[in-house]
């Protein structure tokens, strides 16, 4: 499920809040939450690092717990191109 981002409702009375809620603002356009679920050593973590890293693990052992990463994805051209901030969890 992807949501456009909300604005943010947090107090901007001093000039390095404004200057931070900007940064943060202009960072991505939506956000994306994944969860991927699947039996252990059926590979979940090397697709997560694949993904973010854009390399293969050769040699992994099983993850203990959960993991997690985010990306942001760049979607379209021109006036139409937005960003997605993708955050991805295994359990």
């Amino acid at each position: 499920m992807v949501r456009q981002r909300a604005p943010s409702t947090t107090s901007t009375n001093s000039s390095v809040g404004v200057q931070t809620n900007q940064e943060l603002g202009s960072m991505y356009d939506y956000l994306a939450k994944i969860i991927l679920l699947g039996p252990s050593g059926c590979g979940k973590s090397c697709l997560l690092h694949r993904f973010v890293k854009n390399e293969w693990r050769v040699l992994t052992s099983q993850t203990i717990g959960v993991e997690f990463a985010s990306k942001i994805v760049k979607v379209g051209s021109g006036a139409r191109r937005k960003r997605i901030k993708l955050q991805v969890r295994l359990s």
